[in-house]
């Protein structure tokens, strides 16, 4: 009786399809376990493949825009550089007036990407949109570059070497000190500046020349306009009326004074840029630093007698200047 019972039991239940769709739920929905599985290999199948590295600029960097670019070649035709120590002063000075942080190599990179394109391009493959434009500059500047280079070898390589023989001592070798002893009691006389009155600024210690001069009062653009012309290894004396208040000279007017040719600077008064100037080829005397940039609107006065610092500054007269002072002399001195 019990077995038919329980036979008879089952047979009503697999009979009935209301009981059967647990069954098919059941068969149809996966265990947690395997839904776990399921999540884990689609997970694995649908991830990308780890990317290479790109082989351009780094992660983080900025792109050359045009602002940037015209920013540049204005640093380069200040400078004019013509080895890798004047295009770390290149990067330094573009770095400092802009926002962007750029190396060396990047700066020099940049600008023969410019002199070697042909025609505009766009961002696709330079990251920059250049217009004609700013190529065309380049280019010009790329020529002052090869120009001064040149001119540069020529003066250096071309002079016969019984000339060589024959020249006078270079500027760098004349000592205050020496002068002092050979002609402090000659009928020439002689001139000491105050001590301790002047800081030494730029890669050139020792310098001398005849005296060109120039007064002018927080405003620097006959300074500007002076620098720019040829210097024939003249010293430029500024008498800038020992104002604190702005910097009468900067790294731009030092860098123009290397180019024309200019012996050395000697300011009464402040500069600023010091960084870059401590890392060009030139010798500053100044008072001291000031980053205030002087204003432009009064010329100046050039080639009058300036007074300071305990003498007098004639042109014409020659400037004598290393670590120990400075000398004046109304003659050339002979050592």
């Amino acid at each position: 009786f019990f077995l038919h019972i329980t036979h008879q039991t089952m047979s009503l239940t697999q009979s009935n399809p209301a009981n059967k769709a647990p069954v098919a739920a059941q068969a149809a929905c996966p265990a947690p376990a395997q839904i776990s599985t399921l999540v884990d290999s689609s997970s694995l199948t649908s991830a990308e493949p780890p990317t290479k590295k790109s082989k351009g600029r780094q992660k983080g960097a900025t792109a050359w825009r045009e602002v940037e670019l015209n920013h540049l070649l204005d640093v380069i035709k200040e400078i004019i550089p013509t080895d890798p120590e004047m295009w770390e002063n290149v990067a330094l000075k573009h770095c400092e007036d802009s926002k962007y942080n750029r190396s060396s190599e990047s700066c020099k990179r940049r600008f023969d990407m410019l002199t070697s394109l042909e025609k505009s391009t766009t961002r696709s493959n330079t990251s920059a949109e250049v217009f004609p434009r700013t190529l065309s500059r380049a280019r010009e500047i790329k020529n002052l570059i090869v120009q001064s280079f040149s001119l540069t070898m020529t003066k250096t390589s071309n002079i016969p070497s019984q000339q060589q023989s024959k020249s006078k001592p270079q500027k760098s070798s004349i000592a205050t000190a020496d002068l002092c002893d050979e002609h402090i009691s000659s009928p020439r006389r002689l001139s000491i500046a105050q001590p301790n009155t002047f800081q030494s600024y730029g890669k050139i210690t020792s310098f001398h020349g005849p005296i060109q001069t120039i007064r002018c009062f927080e405003s620097n653009p006959l300074v500007r306009e002076t620098l720019g012309q040829p210097g024939h290894q003249r010293v430029l004396v500024v008498d800038g009326g020992g104002s604190t208040r702005c910097a009468i000279l900067g790294d731009m007017l030092a860098s123009m004074a290397i180019q024309n040719d200019w012996a050395g600077l000697v300011m009464n008064g402040y500069i600023r840029d010091s960084k870059v100037i401590n890392r060009l080829n030139i010798g500053v005397k100044a008072l001291g630093t000031c980053p205030v940039k002087s204003i432009k609107d009064f010329r100046g006065e050039l080639g009058c007698t300036v007074s300071f610092a305990g003498v007098e500054f004639v042109p014409g007269s020659w400037l004598y200047s290393d670590e120990d002072g400075i000398v004046i002399s109304d003659k050339e001195l002979d050592m």
